[in-house]
């Protein structure tokens, strides 16, 4: 009798090939977003992919499939630089990381913050951004800095939140990337901000803050 054959193992490299084109397509698709903003094409992404269209369908199941998972990816990084930093570190150390965190994520995902405040994004894509409450995290840190005494008593927390939350848009828009670094640029927010929370001479007597210690962690 002849020797049986061996199944050929096709399953895995099936699953393989799946993985990859998925990966394929994520990049393709946020380097087509960051372009072109949610409007891009399935066609587009897909030739940047160097896949068929179908694929896209078979993985995501729709555009707005494949857009809300971009957009879960730029939640799970900004969660992931986050850390726990708001809630254990000391409240000037846990803004700088909120506020490193914040221009990361416009550097990344700025269209995004476009498509948002345009109304741009569809309601299926946006699913998930809402769990991300930035607003009510950064308040958080900083009613414990002004609870801890890190920041002033009288301390307005809602509008030093919204003017804090107002830096993406002028990092993406004004000219302050042009000559800082994303580390410098939130120091120097930060100096800012302390010398009017912790006060100076016309803000209670107290001393105005020394720049932020060099020894503090930095990130690019």
């Amino acid at each position: 009798m002849p020797t049986p054959q061996a199944p050929h193992p096709v399953t895995q490299p099936r699953r393989s090939d799946a993985i990859a084109n998925r990966a394929k397509l994520l990049e393709a698709a946020r380097d087509a977003f960051a372009d072109l903003g949610p409007t891009a094409e399935v066609t587009y992404i897909a030739e940047r992919a160097g896949v068929g269209v179908g694929t896209i369908y078979r993985h995501f199941g729709s555009k707005e499939g494949l857009l809300h998972e971009v957009v879960l990816e730029a939640v799970a990084q900004f969660e992931r630089e986050l850390g726990d930093a708001e809630r254990s570190a000391e409240p000037v150390a846990a803004l700088r990381v909120f506020l490193v965190a914040l221009l990361h994520a416009t550097d990344s995902y700025g269209w995004l913050f476009d498509a948002m405040l345009s109304g741009q994004l569809p309601e299926q894509a946006s699913q998930g951004i809402e769990g991300v409450e930035a607003g009510r995290r950064l308040s958080a840190v900083l009613r414990r800095g002004v609870t801890s005494g890190a920041f002033r008593g009288d301390l307005d927390v809602d509008v030093a939140s919204n003017l804090m939350l107002g830096l993406p848009l002028t990092w993406k828009y004004g000219q302050l990337r042009e000559s800082l670094n994303t580390a410098d640029a939130v120091d120097r927010t930060i100096e800012v901000f302390l010398a009017g929370a912790m006060g100076g001479d016309r803000l209670g007597g107290r001393s105005t803050p020394a720049r932020l210690s060099d020894s503090a962690p930095k990130q690019p």
